[in-house]
């Protein structure tokens, strides 16, 4: 078996773990996992494939919150139907950042990082 995949599947369950644990944070984790881990060359490649990968997982995720009755469905509907449209605008601009591969990465290891600045910065202050 190729060891990218055994890495792949390592991976892909530790994110499926922490997602559904958490609640959060699936693609934040999938998708340098499979740039970095998994060796997956093409930041695109790997967006569309944690993308793939994630809402599996969040569905599995879903179902199991959902009949443990952990759902405020207004308030999932509301924040998710926007997030569809943010979905679709992403997926149309994403080719146009495809010859800015590193670019693209740049931009999100940057995100990662001010999102986690911001949470720390949370918690030790006493605001979370």
């Amino acid at each position: 078996m190729d060891p990218s995949l055994i890495v792949a599947a390592f991976s892909g369950a530790l994110v499926a773990l922490l997602l559904t644990l958490f609640g959060g944070g699936g693609s934040v984790l999938a998708t340098p996992l499979l740039l970095y881990a998994v060796g997956v060359k093409d930041a695109h490649v790997a967006i569309g494939t944690s993308a793939a990968a994630v809402a599996a997982n969040a569905a599995v995720g879903l179902a199991a919150q959902a009949r443990a009755g952990r759902v405020k469905w207004p308030c999932a509907l509301t924040f998710g139907a926007p997030g569809l449209v943010g979905s679709l605008v992403g997926a149309r601009l994403a080719p146009r950042l495809a010859s800015r591969g590193v670019l693209t990465r740049r931009i999100f290891d940057a995100m990662i990082v001010a999102t986690a600045g911001y949470i720390f910065w949370r918690a030790v202050s006493g605001l979370s």
